[in-house]
């Protein structure tokens, strides 16, 4: 029996040994089970329990590396396939959600994914000069080209006009109301400067609005919507904050004339451009209920500023006027998209082609004429009750409010005739109205007279502010240079009014009660703005452009 134990520990030491050699670092229970066999073999002891108690350690052929080799491999990969089946599944809960998420913004918001099919190629074989010369269209370049056509209506193109009336509500709306900022300043914040300085505050702020249009028009047209209205509502609202802080004529002039331009700049053009994209026949209409949101404004926020200022004086009379313009400036963020992508090819910030254009330079040169004359009143009409016609009584506060409340007709009914007869066709006259108007001012003695001359003057002046984006809109050989276009025509414009009113107010004498150096100068001015909307009807008669312009 001991022979039998002695060769059994034998044969045992050499497959430990044997194993040994072949085994890698981590198959230490066969080293284990060697060194328990020797000196149980060495002590005489039987070794049949020990050995069956570690049977799964010590008896293993000698090829039982390879086995715990692949035992180990199919170990590693049931960890990673639970593993990646953990991170599926953790992903896919994580991906649930945000994919429902995603789907609810675009039902939300219109928005579809376009799907790009390639056509296949054709079956019978080019030559190759003929597919060298062969110019291929991407689906953008054909989309940039040829446009869907407009809706022309539907609960989504005239929200897009509701939130355009918005941004027109505190962008022109805010320097129509100008007047009675300027009153307040001339008669109590800072008395000591001259009516002509405190007139820059004013001007530069319309000039200013003008003409960063050049900068915004490109950035519109590639596609940047709401980063323009998330800025622009910024400096709006911190413009006027910063302007009921001030005390001084620099502070208000760069809060009240810079920052706040700047920000009515930055929402003033995207909100014509974004409407003329939705509208082909309505589109002098839908123009015109945007351009309404000026006059409305501008009717709204005087009467706020008359109310409000003998009881939270002048600070918090213009931080709720602020207030006032963020929440609507919100709903303009909310409700504004772009209809149509953005184009591939890059824009400066000219349109050179334009330029060149003798029609688009008549009509330039004819809202910097019109401009130059055209807001004198808006200025200076509560002046002129209180100077020339010495009325004293809220009439005179209230007269702007009558000025910009007429002047939302004559932002939306010329619209209508204007899809009848065409824009052109409706501002010549309208033109020819105000001009006449103008100089029939001078000879206003009495405040019967000088209602009346308010209530047309604002009509006419609501027309011939909405009526040039709608028709330079058709003039435009194509919709995607109408934002670039429109920063320049209204660069021409903002030149005008920078200059217009400065220097007509120089001409009159407050102390003196004389006006009518000024009111001549404005009908001057607005005439030959006149005479090139002529001009320009004429040319395009000439060139074949049909009756309806």
């Amino acid at each position: 029996m001991k022979d039998e134990h002695q060769n059994y520990a034998d044969q045992l030491t050499r497959r430990s040994l044997t194993t040994t050699n072949h085994c890698p670092r981590h198959c230490l229970p066969i080293q284990s089970a060697h060194s328990r066999a020797n000196k149980t073999a060495g002590s005489g002891v039987i070794l049949d329990a020990s050995l069956h108690q570690h049977d799964e350690d010590v008896i293993l052929p000698p090829a039982s590396n390879s086995i715990t080799l692949k035992s180990n491999i199919r170990d590693s990969r049931n960890y990673m396939t639970n593993s990646l089946d953990e991170g599926l599944s953790r992903l896919l809960y994580l991906a649930l959600p945000a994919s429902l998420l995603l789907h609810l913004l675009m039902h939300l918001f219109n928005i579809t994914i376009v799907e790009i099919h390639r056509n296949p190629s054709p079956a019978i074989p080019m030559d190759s000069s003929d597919s060298s010369n062969t110019k291929k269209r991407t689906p953008t370049e054909s989309a940039d080209t040829v446009p869907p056509p407009p809706p022309d209506g539907g609960l989504t193109a005239w929200l897009q006009v509701v939130g355009a009336f918005f941004l027109f509500f505190n962008s022109w709306g805010i320097l129509n109301a100008y007047g009675v900022f300027q009153s307040y300043y001339q008669s109590d914040l800072i008395p000591t400067y001259s009516s002509s300085a405190i007139t820059w505050i004013g001007t530069v702020q319309g000039f200013v609005l003008f003409l960063v249009g050049v900068i915004v028009g490109p950035i519109f047209d590639k596609g940047f919507l709401h980063s323009l209205i998330a800025f622009g509502t910024f400096m709006v609202v911190f413009g006027l904050m910063m302007t009921s802080l001030s005390t001084q004529y620099y502070q208000l002039f760069l809060a009240h004339g810079i920052t706040v331009g700047i920000g009515c700049a930055f929402l003033f053009l995207p909100s014509i451009a974004i409407v003329a994209t939705y509208f082909t026949s309505r589109r002098a209409v839908a123009t015109g209920i945007t351009a309404s949101g000026g006059s409305i404004g501008a009717v709204i926020y005087p009467i706020m500023f008359h109310k409000l200022i003998s009881r939270v004086g002048f600070g918090w009379t213009t931080r709720i006027i602020g207030f006032v313009a963020l929440a609507g400036l919100s709903v303009s963020m909310l409700v504004l998209r772009r209809r149509l992508p953005p184009p591939t090819k890059s824009r400066s910030l000219l349109d050179v082609a334009a330029l060149k254009e003798p029609a688009f330079l008549v009509f330039s040169f004819g809202l910097f004429f019109c401009f130059v004359g055209l807001y004198f009143p808006f200025f200076y009409l509560q002046s002129y009750f209180t100077y020339y016609l010495h009325n004293d009584s809220s009439l005179a506060f209230y007269i702007f409010a009558v000025l910009n409340a007429t002047s939302v007709l004559g932002r939306i009914t010329p619209g209508l005739m204007a899809d009848r007869i065409g824009g052109l066709n409706t501002l010549v006259p309208i033109s020819i109205l105000a001009t006449i108007l103008a100089f029939v001012w001078i000879a206003v003695r009495n405040v019967g007279g000088a209602v009346a001359f308010t209530c047309l003057y604002g009509y006419a002046s609501g027309a011939i502010v909405s009526l040039p984006p709608s028709i330079l809109t058709r003039m435009s050989p194509k919709l995607g240079v109408v934002g670039t276009r429109l920063g320049m025509i209204f660069m021409f414009a903002g030149c005008g009014f920078l200059i217009g009113t400065p220097i007509a107010s120089l001409l009159l004498d407050l102390e003196e009660a004389s006006f009518w150096k000024a009111q001549l100068f404005s009908g001057m001015f607005v005439a030959a703005g006149t005479i090139c909307f002529v001009l320009l009807r004429v040319m395009l008669w000439r060139k074949g452009g049909g009756w309806k312009i």
